[in-house]
C-alpha cells in the first residue's frame, strides 16, 4: 500500500502548539507523550529529537509520536520513540487510517536514510517488524477506593498493606530534590546493583524532579520506619488520567514490613481520589515471571506489549548472554563503581 501524497510527515519541537493541542484532545495520550517527558530525556541524555507528526494538506495533525535519535558510535542512524520509555504508541486522530499513517512514517524514515525506527507500540496494518517485549499491566481506578482494593490478592497484596499499617510504616511524598537523593537514591542504587542492571546517572533524576515533579506531572513517595529509616520508594508519572509506575527501590532486608505495598497503595489511592482512571505498572518482560505474578496480584488487566521496528530487515536476536555477563559484573561491583558506570555508559542502553 502506497501512502497518500496528501499526507506527509514533519518533525516539530515537543512544545509545538499544534502537538500540544492534539494531545489535549486525546484520552489515550499518556505522560510518556507529554512534551515534558521528551524534554527531560533530551536534557538528561543529550539526545536530539522532537515530535514526528503526520499532517494532511491543510496542516492538521492526523497522528504523531515523539522520537529521538539515539545513534550509537559507528552505528547507523536509529530513531526511538522513546528511549527509556516502556510504552509510547503512535497517537492517531479519530477516523484517520492507521495503516496509511504507518506507511507515511516509514516513507519519512527512508527519505532521511534512517537505518531503523522503533515505535514502542504496535502499528496498524501489519507495517514493520513486530517484536514482543512482554506485558503491560493496567489497573482500572475508581473513586470508590475500597472497590479497587477488593480486587487485590488477599495474601500477596492486602496482607502486606495491612502489615505495614500495623508496623507503623509511614508513607510521605518527596517534596525536594535533596529529599529525593536522601531517601529514594540510596535505595535505588542498592536495588539496581542487586538486580545487576545499570543505574541512571544522577543528572537524570535531577532533571526528572525539575521537569516532572515540580510542575505536578508526577510525584515520588517514600515509606519510612518509625525511626525514620527509608524502607521503600517509588517515582510515578501522572497526567491526563494516567498514572505510570516508573521507578521503584526498596530495602530488601526489611521487605517483610510491607513498605513496598504501602507505597503502591498510597499512589493508587491518590489516583482514585483525584479522578485518575488508569494505573500502569509498566513493562514486564516474559522471563520475569515473579514480577509478573506480583503485578497480577493487584488485579490489573494484562496486555501483550509489542514494539514495531521500521527497517529494511528484521531485528537480530537479543543479547541475552551479554546482558547476563554484565549483570554478574554489576552485582559484584561496589556501589560507587555502579554509579560511575551508569554516568558514563547508561545512555548507550537506550
Amino acid at each position: 500500500m502506497e501512502p497518500s501524497t496528501a499526507l506527509r510527515a514533519v518533525t516539530v519541537p515537543p512544545t509545538d502548539p499544534r502537538w500540544v493541542a492534539f494531545l489535549e484532545r486525546r484520552s489515550d495520550a499518556t505522560p510518556f507523550h507529554h512534551p515534558a517527558w521528551t524534554q527531560m530525556i533530551a536534557e538528561a541524555y543529550r539526545f536530539p529529537g522532537g515530535t514526528m507528526c503526520v499532517i494532511d494538506g491543510s496542516g492538521q495533525i492526523q497522528g504523531g509520536v515523539p522520537v529521538m535519535n539515539v545513534r550509537l558510535p559507528l552505528s547507523p542512524v536509529r530513531w526511538v520513540c522513546l528511549p527509556f520509555t516502556d510504552w509510547c504508541p503512535l497517537l492517531i486522530r479519530d477516523r484517520a487510517n492507521p495503516t496509511e499513517l504507518a506507511h507515511v512514517l516509514d516513507r519519512y524514515r527512508r527519505e532521511r536514510a534512517v537505518g531503523t525506527m522503533e515505535i514502542r507500540g504496535r502499528l496498524g496494518g501489519g507495517v514493520g517488524h513486530v517484536v514482543n517485549r512482554g506485558f503491560r499491566h493496567v489497573l482500572a481506578l475508581d473513586p470508590d477506593e475500597e472497590a479497587v482494593m477488593a480486587r487485590f490478592h488477599k495474601s500477596r497484596v492486602r496482607g502486606p498493606i495491612r502489615r505495614a499499617e500495623r508496623e507503623g510504616v509511614v508513607v510521605r511524598p518527596i517534596t525536594s530534590a535533596d529529599e529525593l537523593f536522601r531517601s529514594f537514591w540510596p535505595l535505588h542504587l542498592a536495588t539496581r546493583r542487586r538486580l545487576g542492571v545499570p543505574i541512571q546517572p544522577r543528572r537524570f533524576f535531577e532533571t526528572l524532579f525539575d521537569r516532572i515533579i515540580v510542575p505536578d506531572l508526577g510525584f515520588a513517595l517514600t515509606a519510612y520506619r518509625e525511626d525514620g529509616k527509608p524502607l521503600s520508594s517509588a517515582v510515578f508519572l501522572a497526567w491526563n488520567h494516567h498514572i505510570m509506575y516508573k521507578f521503584s527501590a526498596s530495602d530488601r532486608e526489611h521487605s517483610r514490613l510491607g513498605a513496598g505495598a504501602a507505597v503502591l497503595w498510597t499512589a493508587i489511592r491518590w489516583g482514585c481520589r483525584n479522578g485518575f482512571r488508569h494505573f500502569d505498572f509498566g513493562r514486564t518482560e516474559r522471563r520475569h515471571e515473579t514480577l509478573r505474578a506480583f503485578k497480577l496480584g493487584w488485579g490489573p488487566t494484562e496486555h501483550d506489549l509489542a514494539y514495531t521496528l521500521l527497517a529494511a530487515r528484521a531485528p537480530a536476536v537479543g543479547r541475552g548472554h551479554l546482558n547476563k555477563a554484565v549483570a554478574g559484573v554489576l552485582r559484584r561491583s561496589p556501589e560507587w563503581l555502579t554509579e560511575v558506570a551508569g554516568r558514563l555508559a547508561y545512555r548507550y542502553t537506550a
